[in-house]
Formats: structure tokens, C-alpha cells, sequence
């Protein structure tokens, strides 16, 4: 529904929209290793520093599924929504999970390097005269993000792979 709202404020404003699809790396490691609720406990922290990371107003963050996450960016250049992405998966990459007692009877488990994030971002720039509906507009910007996500994937993860630009290699962590 948000995305829908996006999309069409874009029409309206003629201001792009970036999607960006996250699947976080080796997290069955994580719920196979100390258990699901140490998985959910990790899927919150990663909420906390996406909400810490994507601060524009706008911005919508949320869990699509598993340990997927959907970003959208609206008013939002590819070159600034790219920064976000590397900005998080550089996050992801170096921040220790559970890092505190975590529930009851829940020691610290100071979980470092074994999470990653195959990020696939799409950017939506609009049409001065919109040949598709707003429900086509917004297949193709989904369609676009998650095969970056996939791709990104594909090619080991801990990545952003941009739709119709390639990948962005990730920085030495």
C-alpha cells in the first residue's frame, strides 16, 4: 500500500522513488546455532539500526518476510538511496548481535562476522506521460529489486547490486 502511495506521489511531484530489497546472509547459521529466538532477538537489532540508518521522513522500513526488508526511499536520488545501501551493509557486516542479555535467562551471545546483507536496490523515475497503471509501475520497480537482490546474492552476498547499473562492490570490511 505504501508503495502505491509512493509511486503515486511521484506521478504527482515528478520525483523518483528507490525500492531496496535486503535478504540478510547466513542467518540460518544464527537460528540453527543458538536458536529462533535469538533469530527474532537478531531480526529486532537489525529493525533498530535500519530505523537508525533510514532517517528521511518519508522513508518506509519494514520486514517483508523471514529475514527480508523492504526500504522505500520517495524523493530520493539513486546516488544518495546507494549511500544508505552500503551505509547498512557495512552496518550489518560489522555490528555485534546480542550483545547484551536479551531476555530472561538470555546471556549475551556477542554474535560479530556472521551476518551479511544482499541488498538489490531499483530506482522508479517517472514518466511525464505514464503509459503503465500505477499496479504495473509498481510490479516492475518490485520485479527490479528483488532480482538485484538475487543477483546480489548470487555473487556471494554482502553486496548492493543496483537494477540496470550492476553491482557495487562492497568495501574491505
Amino acid at each position: 500500500m505504501r508503495l502505491t502511495e509512493a509511486l503515486s506521489e511521484s506521478r504527482t511531484n515528478k520525483t523518483n522513488v528507490v525500492l531496496i530489497f535486503m535478504d540478510l546472509d547466513h542467518f540460518k547459521v544464527v537460528n540453527d546455532g543458538h536458536g529462533h529466538l535469538a533469530g527474532s532477538q537478531v531480526l529486532r537489532e537489525v529493525g533498530f539500526l535500519l530505523k537508525r540508518i533510514v532517517l528521511a521522513d518519508a522513508s518506509t522500513v519494514a520486514r517483508y518476510g523471514g529475514d527480508e526488508f523492504v526500504i522505500i526511499l520517495p524523493d530520493t536520488a539513486a546516488e544518495d538511496a546507494a549511500a544508505v545501501c552500503e551505509e547498512i551493509r557495512h552496518t550489518i557486516a560489522t555490528n555485534v548481535f546480542l550483545e547484551r542479555e536479551w531476555g530472561f535467562s538470555m546471556p549475551a551471545l556477542s554474535l560479530r562476522g556472521i551476518l551479511g546483507v544482499s541488498i538489490g536496490m531499483a530506482e522508479h523515475v517517472p514518466n511525464a506521460q505514464p503509459r503503465l497503471s500505477i499496479d504495473q509501475e509498481k510490479n516492475d520497480l518490485l520485479r527490479r529489486a528483488d532480482a538485484a537482490m538475487y543477483h546480489a546474492k548470487s555473487l556471494g552476498g554482502n553486496r548492493v547490486v543496483v537494477s540496470g547499473a550492476g553491482e557495487l562492490a562492497p568495501a574491505s570490511s
